[in-house]
């Protein structure tokens, strides 16, 4: 979601656990993820203030461990 604006966009992750976000306009985003772990519940992983210029693309690691 833009800091000025109030527009959310979804995606899945493709076979590989990534996610993809098309023609975004320039600005600052909050990016979270969602998975969901077997017989535990749903984890949330948040980035807050990623910054998104012009033509350029950004990659924004989002990742949980877990502890056995």
């Amino acid at each position: 979601t833009a800091a000025n604006q109030s527009h959310t966009e979804q995606t899945i992750s493709d076979d590989h656990g990534r996610y993809r976000f098309e023609n975004v306009s320039p600005g600052l985003y909050t990016v979270s993820a969602y998975y969901s772990i077997s017989g535990r519940g749903q984890v949330e992983v948040q980035r807050n203030k990623i910054e998104v210029n012009a033509t350029e693309a950004v990659i924004v690691p989002l990742l949980i461990e877990l502890a056995k």
